[in-house]
C-alpha cells in the first residue's frame, strides 16, 4: 500500500478539481467534503480563492456528510470522505460507489477493535458464564459518547448476551438497564443513563446494583468512567469482565511501549465463540472491528480518483498544501487500497461490524411514527430515520407522509402516528380538535427567529396597557398565537386587580364591538377577507381600527413599506423590548412537536428521549458528528422537517428555567382550547358578571391617562 500524511475530512462543500497527473491529464473531479458552519466563510475566503488562482479547483458548499452521499449518488460529486457509519447510510441508499483509499492514523488494519477481557480468577470460560459476573463498562448506556466510541459498539456485548425485553410498561432504555441489572452481578456502568437528569438519577437509584463497583458517583468523571476507566474497574475495582478497545487494553496492561504495574498473565481475552486467549496474543479475537474512514467514489470515476490520490502521494503540485488545508482537520495516513471494492464488501471485511448494527427489534415495533406533509419532508425524515438507527437511538423513528398537518394530527388522534411538527398558530387547534399536546418546542436562540407578538397602532392616545379597554383591535386569525397573546395580556390585567379569569371571559368582551376578532363560524361583522393573516391585520388597522397584533417579522417587514409608514409599536409592558428596542407582549416557538394527550407516560418519555438524543447528535447545541444537520437546508430548501433557525429542542419547563422573558405560557393555549366560543353578537359584556369596582377602576385609569 502507498501512504502519505494527510488529514481528514469533514468540510461541507463540493470541490471540482483538475488532476495534473501524467496518467490522467486534464481529468476534472468533484469532491464533496464537510466543515463546521462557522468556518465556512473564512475557509472559502482563505483557501478557495487561493485554489482559484493556482489550479482548476472550485468550491461549492454543501451541508453535511449524508448530503455528500446524495451528491455522489446523483452524480453532482465524484467522490468524498466517509466514516464507517456513513458507509452504512450509503449502502442503505444503494449508492453505487467504490472504496479507493483509507484515512489512517496508525498502521493497523482497522480504526480500532473491541475486545472482552476477563479476570482469570472469575472462572469465566464462555459467554454463558457472564451471567452474574461483575461487569465494568465505562460509558453507561451509550449516552454522551464522542466520535471515537459509538453507542452501538459500546453496547454490543450486552446486545449479544442479554435477551431482549420489549415489555410495554417501561421505556426501551429502562428495559435495557433493567435487563443488565438482572443479568450481571454488582457492576459499574458509569456515565449517562438518561437524557433527563432527574430521570437519570431515578434510574441509578432504582438499579443501583449497576453502580456498586463505581469509584464514587457512577457518572461522567468517575474513576471507572470512560475508555480507560472500565479497565481500572477490572484491575483495581473488583470487576470480572470489561468490554474495551484493544489499543486501550494494550496500553493499560503494558503490552506496548510503556510498562504497567498490572500483570497481563492474570487476565484473558474472552472470544465470542466461547474460548479464551492470553492477553499477549498478537492478533486476538475481537468482537467488533471498526473500519477506517475512507475515500469512496462513484464507480465510473473510481479509477481516476485513485489516480488522483497517487498524484497527491507522489507529486507536489503547487495547490497541494492549500487543498489539504481546505479539506482536512488533523494529519492521518492516506493509504490507497490494493483492490477497489463496493462499500458493502468493505464493511464485511471488518469482523462483527455488520452484526453490531443488526440488533434485534421489538415486535410489534416500538418505533416512533413521525408524520410528514410533503415529499421533501418525507425524504429528509427517511435519512434521519437511517441516521438514528446507525447511532443506536432507541426507539428509532419511522416516517409516513400525509397530505396536510391536519391529516397528520388526525392520524395521531386515532393512533396511526405518534409525532407531528405543528406551527404555533395551529397549536390550539391541535389541542382542541385533535387532543394533542406539545412535547418539545423548537427553541430559536435569535430573538428575530422567535414567534414574537408586537402590538402596533396609528393612534397617539394608545400608550400603555391601560389604554386598551374598549378599543377596536385586529387579529390575524382565530385562535392563533396573537389571539393567545392578547388573551394572556387581558388575563394579566385582571390578575393585577386580584380578579381570576374564568372561561366565561372572552377577548371580544374586553374590546370594542367593532373589533375584527375572527371566529370559527360566520365572518364577524367588522372583518373582511382582506383582513385575514398578518398583513391583513395591518390593512385592518389602516381601515380605522385602533390596534393590531402581528409578529415581529411582519412589523419589521412593514417598516420598509411606505403604506405602513405611520404604524408604530406600543409598549404595553415596557420591560419587554427586543434588541432593537421594539416592545412586544409575548413570544412563542415557531413550531413544536406534538403528540397525543392520552399517550402513556412511558411512551411520552420514549418520544422525549429519542428527540432529545436526535437534538444532541444532529443539532446545533451539542452536535459533533456532522453526519446529518437537522436544523439546516435539505436539498437546497429551507425549514424542511425542522426550522433552520432552531437552536435546540426544549420543553416548556426548560425554557422557563432558562428565564426567557415573556415566554407565552403553554397553559394559555390549553385554556383557550377548552373555551366554548361566543360570538360578538350573542356575548354579553364581561362586566355584567364582574364586580362593578373593576369598571370604575379601569375608567379612572383611562381618564387619568388622557389627562396626562
Amino acid at each position: 500500500m502507498k501512504s502519505i500524511f494527510l488529514l481528514p475530512f469533514f468540510v461541507s462543500f463540493i470541490v471540482t478539481l483538475e488532476s495534473k497527473s501524467d496518467n490522467n491529464t486534464n481529468a476534472k473531479l468533484r469532491m464533496c467534503v464537510v466543515e463546521e458552519p462557522e468556518d465556512i466563510y473564512s475557509k472559502r475566503q482563505k483557501y478557495c480563492e487561493t485554489l482559484k488562482t493556482t489550479s482548476n479547483i472550485s468550491c461549492v458548499w454543501g451541508v453535511d456528510r449524508l448530503d455528500c452521499i446524495r451528491r455522489v449518488q446523483k452524480g453532482q460529486a465524484d467522490f468524498s470522505v466517509f466514516s464507517s457509519e456513513d458507509l452504512l447510510a450509503a449502502r442503505w441508499a444503494s449508492a453505487d460507489v467504490l472504496v479507493t483509499s483509507e484515512l489512517r492514523y496508525h498502521d493497523n488494519r482497522y480504526e480500532y477493535e473491541v475486545v472482552a477481557v476477563v479476570d482469570n480468577e472469575a472462572n469465566i470460560n464462555s459467554v454463558h458464564d457472564l451471567r452474574g459476573s461483575k461487569f465494568c463498562h465505562g460509558y453507561g448506556f451509550g449516552y454522551g459518547l464522542k466520535s471515537h466510541w459509538t453507542a452501538v459498539i459500546s453496547n454490543y456485548l450486552e446486545s449479544v448476551v442479554i435477551p431482549r425485553d420489549c415489555s410495554a410498561e417501561l421505556t426501551l432504555s429502562e428495559l435495557r438497564i433493567k435487563a443488565a441489572s438482572e443479568f450481571f452481578g454488582p457492576s459499574c456502568k458509569a456515565g449517562i443513563w438518561d437524557e433527563d437528569q432527574k430521570r437519570d438519577k431515578i434510574l441509578k437509584n432504582k438499579y443501583s446494583k449497576l453502580c456498586e463497583l463505581c469509584y464514587n458517583k457512577c457518572d461522567i468523571g468517575d474513576k471507572h468512567w470512560g475508555r480507560r476507566g472500565s479497565l481500572y474497574c477490572l484491575t483495581s475495582g473488583g470487576g470480572d469482565v470489561t468490554f474495551a478497545r484493544l489499543d486501550d487494553v494494550r496500553v493499560h496492561f503494558g503490552l506496548g511501549d510503556h510498562p504497567s504495574d498490572v500483570d497481563p498473565n492474570n487476565y484473558s481475552y474472552l472470544c465470542l465463540d466461547g474460548h479464551l486467549q492470553p492477553l499477549t496474543t498478537k492478533n486476538p479475537c475481537s468482537w467488533v472491528a471498526k473500519p477506517w474512514p475512507v475515500i469512496a467514489a462513484r464507480r465510473k470515476m473510481s479509477g481516476i480518483v485513485q489516480t488522483l490520490m497517487d498524484d497527491v502521494i507522489h507529486s507536489d503540485p503547487i495547490w497541494k498544501n492549500t487543498f489539504l488545508l481546505l479539506v482536512e482537520n488533523y494529519y492521518v495516513n492516506l493509504t490507497n487500497v490494493d483492490i477497489m471494492v463496493p462499500i458493502e464488501d468493505y464493511i464485511d471485511e471488518s469482523p462483527g461490524y455488520q452484526s453490531a448494527y443488526s440488533f434485534p427489534q421489538c415486535n410489534p415495533s416500538r418505533s416512533i411514527v413521525y408524520c410528514t406533509t410533503s415529499i421533501i419532508e418525507f425524504n429528509k425524515c427517511s435519512w434521519l430515520q437511517e441516521a438514528t438507527d446507525i447511532q443506536g437511538i432507541e426507539p428509532g423513528i419511522q416516517c409516513v407522509r400525509r397530505e396536510s398537518t391536519a391529516k397528520c394530527m388526525n392520524d395521531i388522534l386515532h393512533g396511526m402516528a405518534d409525532v407531528v411538527r405543528v406551527k404555533s398558530d395551529d397549536m390550539i387547534k391541535g389541542i382542541k380538535k385533535y387532543k394533542l399536546e406539545v412535547i418539545l418546542h423548537e427553541f430559536a436562540k435569535e430573538f428575530k427567529e422567535k414567534n414574537v407578538i408586537v402590538p402596533v397602532t396609528m393612534k397617539s392616545d394608545i400608550k400603555s396597557v391601560s389604554n386598551l379597554y374598549a378599543k377596536s383591535i385586529c387579529l390575524p386569525k382565530y385562535m392563533g398565537t396573537a389571539y393567545a397573546s392578547v388573551y394572556s395580556t387581558i388575563k394579566s390585567i385582571y390578575a393585577s386587580k386580584g380578579i381570576e379569569k374564568t372561561s366565561e371571559i372572552f377577548i371580544n368582551d374586553y374590546f370594542s364591538k367593532d373589533s375584527c376578532i375572527w371566529s370559527p363560524g360566520n365572518m364577524p361583522l367588522f372583518c373582511k377577507d382582506q383582513f385575514r393573516g398578518e398583513n391583513g391585520s395591518l390593512d385592518c388597522l389602516l381601515n380605522g381600527h385602533d390596534v393590531a397584533f402581528v409578529t415581529y417579522k411582519t412589523f419589521i417587514s412593514a417598516k420598509n413599506d411606505t403604506k405602513y409608514k405611520n404604524i408604530r409599536p406600543i409598549c404595553l409592558f415596557p420591560t419587554s423590548k427586543s434588541t432593537d428596542n421594539i416592545c412586544y407582549t409575548n413570544w412563542f416557538s415557531q413550531s413544536a412537536l406534538m403528540v397525543n394527550q392520552d399517550l402513556s407516560l412511558t411512551r411520552k418519555a420514549e418520544i422525549y428521549n429519542t428527540f432529545k438524543r436526535i437534538d444532541k447528535l444532529f443539532g446545533k447545541q451539542y452536535g459533533h458528528l456532522n453526519q446529518l444537520r437537522i436544523y439546516a437546508p435539505f436539498e437546497k430548501q429551507s425549514n424542511v422537517l425542522f426550522e433552520d433557525s432552531t437552536y435546540s429542542l426544549m420543553n416548556a419547563s426548560e425554557i422557563n428555567w432558562a428565564k426567557h422573558e415573556r415566554f407565552l405560557n403553554p397553559e394559555i393555549m390549553s385554556e383557550l382550547a377548552h373555551i366554548t366560543f361566543r360570538t360578538q353578537s350573542d356575548s354579553r359584556s364581561v362586566f355584567q358578571v364582574l364586580d362593578m369596582k373593576l369598571i370604575f377602576t379601569i375608567s379612572l385609569m383611562n381618564i387619568y391617562t388622557n389627562l396626562m
